[in-house]
């Protein structure tokens, strides 16, 4: 009979094999993978225990990057692995990454596991949101938003996911981000703020819908402070 010893070694062994399975996008192989992790932790406490205490966090984060919407739910159904670890590899949450790839099945997913919205990678503080609006991510970003996300947060160099749709001439997010409260006079460590940005490299386009859109939310303010209803 194997000691205890051995069969965390063979564990880790088998996790290293799924990472790398899910990292080349190989679903056929990760779920067959999958399947001897839990067979081999079937009737095992010990090792129960040991994929409890956070060993499967990258295997999480992998997953729900490639998309495998049914590994994600199994490892957080039947492996309870902890929904906001983030990968020791990648520094992002499973959230992160479904959010960038425009995943939104997973999102939701992973929103229902009560994953944290405004969850900020290691390296940058970017949350889901800054990564889904560099990205383009239309339907993310308006299901985050939804689900709590902050439009203002800053990531480590000041910048709010506005400051991105800014930087990439996107006017649909930055009418939606402004619509859920965007702060437009917001500025980054550099002082800058997403009207010079956009200024600055002549993204006419998002420019004008900042623009109009702080316009029209300023003449509804002054309105409403002068007694008309706030409509």
């Amino acid at each position: 009979m194997a000691s205890a010893e051995e069969c965390r070694q063979d564990m880790t062994q088998l996790i290293s094999e799924l990472c790398t399975a899910l990292d080349h996008q190989n679903e056929e192989e990760s779920l067959k993978i999958l399947q001897s992790i839990r067979n081999a932790s079937a009737s095992n406490d010990e090792l129960v225990q040991f994929l409890l205490d956070g060993s499967l966090c990258d295997p999480l984060v992998y997953a729900a990057r490639s998309g495998f919407l049914e590994i994600v739910e199994s490892l957080l159904k039947e492996f309870h692995v902890n929904v906001d670890l983030p990968s020791k590899i990648l520094g992002s949450t499973a959230l992160h990454c479904a959010a960038v790839k425009g995943y939104a099945s997973i999102v939701s997913l992973l929103l229902r596991y009560h994953a944290r919205v405004n969850c900020k990678q290691l390296c940058t503080g970017s949350t889901p949101l800054h990564l889904a609006v560099a990205a383009a991510r239309t339907e993310i970003v308006l299901l985050l938003l939804k689900n709590g996300a902050s439009v203002d947060e800053q990531d480590a160099s000041g910048w709010t996911p506005l400051f991105f749709a800014a930087r990439l001439n996107i006017p649909k997010i930055a009418r939606i981000l402004i619509e859920f409260g965007a702060d437009i006079e917001k500025k980054n460590e550099s002082g800058e703020s997403a009207i010079s940005i956009a200024e600055k490299l002549s993204h006419s386009e998002v420019l004008a819908e900042i623009q109009a859109l702080n316009s029209y939310r300023n003449h509804r303010i002054r309105a409403f402070l002068n007694g008309s209803p706030w409509t």
